[in-house]
């Protein structure tokens, strides 16, 4: 229609909707990479048999060989093992008729293929017919894209550099987390970061939809005057509502159980005492600040 196109209004629009989406989602990142970094430890060595200590020489000297051992095994340490890794997100927008861009899909594994379908009589000279059923079963090849190309060469080279520690690539744009908070720092994100601990604390995707591990959790609660047997009758509703099973959500390579988990505690929440029912987001912000493990 004549529009200008403001290319700095639209990619700051953009990083509104990238921003937002990635605070909804940190959790499950972060959960998985807690249970992938725990997967990934490297097993301690197993101890050499102590072979028998020498006699003390006179004037009590001791070997320093036996010194020596006793270091090597204390620099062993599993626990500092931090493995660098990243994960690369596609996310797809619509615009309006106002140029708006508004959240489509996201995409946990975007495909790295770089080529695309061109018709026979637009390939060069020489090409081999492809047989696969891309455009309609027309005929055609498979050439590199120069955007695929482009792009995906620029995020995937750039994740990796940011792995390794380097400075952040050129092409890429920090996002400003603070500006774009729904709730400031006591708002969206902290909310989901509580559940997290909490889903952690409760046993992750093997035992955090039971009602021993929502006990778990949820012990300072309890502690404060939550009844364990509406707790129980609370999770067992929850779990007739038409949730995915502990079976199923175990099956997921992401940890997006953390989400389920939040929907299992907001039904929680409301069987506090004094709790107002005409105000379900309240309730559940104090049930996780007053169950915050880092608390």
């Amino acid at each position: 229609q004549g529009r200008l196109f403001d290319e700095a209004k639209f990619y700051k629009a953009c990083e509104e909707v990238v921003a937002v989406l990635l605070q909804s989602i940190a959790p499950v990142l972060n959960v998985t990479y807690a249970r992938v970094a725990k997967e990934a430890k490297p097993k301690a060595k197993a101890k050499a048999k102590a072979r028998p200590k020498p006699k003390a020489r006179r004037g009590g000297a001791s070997s320093s060989d036996d010194e020596g051992e006793e270091e090597d095994e204390d620099s062993d340490d599993p626990d500092s093992f931090q493995p660098e890794c990243f994960q690369l997100l596609g996310v797809d927008v619509l615009m309006d008729e106002k140029l708006q861009p508004w959240l489509l899909e996201v995409n946990s594994r975007p495909s790295m293929d770089i080529d695309e379908p061109v018709r026979m009589d637009e390939a060069p000279a020489g090409m081999r017919r492809c047989v696969c059923r891309d455009m309609d079963g027309d005929e055609h090849v498979h050439l590199p894209s120069k955007v695929d190309v482009a792009v995906k060469t620029q995020a995937l080279r750039g994740a990796m550099e940011l792995a390794v520690g380097r400075p952040k690539p050129d092409e890429y744009v920090e996002v400003n987390f603070a500006e774009h908070s729904p709730g400031g720092d006591l708002g969206l994100g902290y909310t989901l970061q509580v559940i997290a601990r909490l889903y952690q604390l409760a046993g992750g995707g093997d035992k955090a939809f039971t009602t021993y591990g929502v006990r778990r959790a949820l012990a300072p609660a309890i502690k404060g005057g939550l009844n364990p047997h509406d707790l129980d009758a609370a999770v067992s509703r929850w779990k007739h509502q038409g949730y995915r099973q502990s079976g199923e959500v175990e099956k997921d390579t992401a940890e997006i159980g953390v989400l389920d988990f939040a929907e299992l505690l907001q039904e929680v929440a409301m069987v506090q005492p004094g709790v107002d029912e005409e105000s379900p987001l309240d309730a559940l912000a104090a049930l996780i600040e007053n169950c915050d493990p880092d608390d």
